[in-house]
């Protein structure tokens, strides 16, 4: 089952990969949707620090910190190594 994606069309901005860090864009879909969907009951609920497991990916990360942009959340990574991970915030209104 599930409900059709809300996809805003594919035109990806910074075309032009110079060898550097991967896109976001590599992350399988499967994986965008659970991160999304993580997101998203996140900023519906009561919460204001979201902390995202430490087995996430660099790769995962970047996404995280792209799709929290686009929901005004901010974005912050703890720790080093394999024990790094990221934590995202709700602006709160002051």
């Amino acid at each position: 089952g599930g409900k059709g994606g809300k996809g805003k069309g594919g035109k990806g901005g910074k075309g032009d990969r110079k060898g550097g860090p991967p896109s976001s864009d590599e992350l399988p879909e499967t994986r965008r949707v659970e991160l999304c969907a993580e997101l998203d009951e996140f900023v519906a609920s009561s919460k204001t620090q979201l902390q995202m497991s430490s087995s996430i990916t660099g790769l995962e990360r970047k996404f995280l910190h792209e799709q929290a942009e686009l929901r005004n959340l901010t974005t912050q990574s703890f720790g080093q190594g394999r024990e790094r991970y990221i934590c995202i915030f709700k602006e709160v209104a002051v």
